[in-house]
């Protein structure tokens, strides 16, 4: 048997990386090594940074705006 994972309590407890939109946060996001990153485009000029980076990289970028999370319609 596994036990349930809450995600409130897992998003609590976890401490997550925070990358910021420069060459050193670029790196940082990359030295994970992603193979696909979600985005919700808020500002488009402050995410093109991080589209164009992650596609140079080969890292398939899938944009789900906020609307689409409230609804749960994300795939």
């Amino acid at each position: 048997m596994t036990t349930r994972v809450e995600p409130r309590k897992l998003y609590l407890d976890h401490e997550f990386p925070r990358f910021y939109a420069n060459t050193i946060g670029i790196k940082g996001l990359l030295s994970l090594k992603p193979n696909v990153a979600v985005l919700e485009p808020t500002g488009m000029n402050y995410t093109k940074i991080w589209v164009t980076k992650l596609i140079e990289a080969g890292v398939e970028v899938v944009l789900v705006g906020h609307k689409q999370l409230k609804k749960g319609d994300h795939g």
